[in-house]
């Protein structure tokens, strides 16, 4: 019951302290500028308000005025600055992050490549040191540049990118959340049934500034202590996230059976009940 009265934010906090291991909050969206950091920012005001010890290590308002006054009073890092053939670059402080030591941080730009002369090459692995400190991480990515999934999205887009996460660094994820389909063209009604006819629920959400109507909104919120609950690991996660892009791609029609079947063969691993034929997701 105590739990229940819990913010997500806090609830999440809370299961990092009983496992004794830094979490990982990462937000999934189909492009820049869709809600992940303006999120981010209301998850580090709502946990200074229960008293946690949250700074920005770094933020990309995408030059969204309303992200930016977000910001507010929450307390930021000073971004370091590097010299780079005669240009002078501004790049996360990872050795000051890890020095203040607070109990969250908020390190945007997940796939971001660092300037060189920054202690590691990519940003994915100044959020694995940090979590390696025991500094809880909330970041956030665009799904086409995760491994796994950018061939997917070129193959929708028509555009690869050049940078981006390996699935081992999502697979660190304690928490996973996709944001935003209206890069898609797609409206949350349309994906909630999407993915129901292959076999996973989900909820229509709204998202920051959603111009959709309550009842029809532009995201989907996604549980994932649902799954954690029935068992399924990091891995199994990968291929639930594969699935749910190629279901809200342009190959949805092509593609449904086999992904169904392909939600079928995971969860028939994790039944709800032993005594029952398993059921989806």
């Amino acid at each position: 019951m105590a739990e229940q009265q819990l913010s997500a934010a806090e609830t999440w906090l809370a299961r990092a302290s009983e496992q004794g291991r830094a979490r990982l909050r990462l937000y999934i969206g189909a492009a820049a500028g869709v809600g992940k950091s303006y999120q981010m920012l209301e998850d580090a005001h709502q946990l200074r308000r229960e008293g946690t010890d949250v700074v920005i290590g770094f933020i990309e308002p995408h030059g969204r005025e309303d992200t930016r006054n977000l910001i507010g009073d929450l307390e930021q890092v000073p971004l370091r600055a590097i010299e780079y053939r005669g240009v002078t670059l501004r790049e996360m402080d990872l050795e000051a992050i890890k020095a203040r030591h607070p109990q969250v941080a908020l390190v945007d730009e997940l796939a971001h490549t660092n300037a060189p002369g920054s202690t590691h090459q990519q940003r994915f692995d100044d959020v694995i040191d940090l979590l390696t400190a025991g500094i809880n991480v909330i970041t956030a990515v665009n799904i086409q540049h995760i491994e796994s999934l950018n061939d997917v999205v070129a193959r929708t887009t028509g555009v690869r990118v050049r940078e981006t996460v390996p699935d081992w660094v999502v697979d660190e994820a304690s928490e996973v959340v996709l944001v935003d389909l209206t890069p898609s063209g797609l409206d949350g009604q349309t994906a909630e049934d999407r993915l129901d006819a292959v076999g996973i629920t989900v909820n229509r959400n709204a998202i920051p500034f959603d111009p959709r109507p309550p009842m029809n909104p532009s995201g989907l919120r996604i549980g994932t202590p649902a799954l954690t609950t029935r068992g399924l690991v990091e891995e199994d996660m990968t291929e639930i996230a594969s699935v749910i892009a190629t279901a809200l791609s342009d190959d949805f029609e092509a593609q449904k059976d086999a992904l169904g079947e392909r939600t079928r063969t995971l969860m028939e691993r994790y039944p709800l009940y032993p005594q029952l034929s398993p059921a989806s997701v």
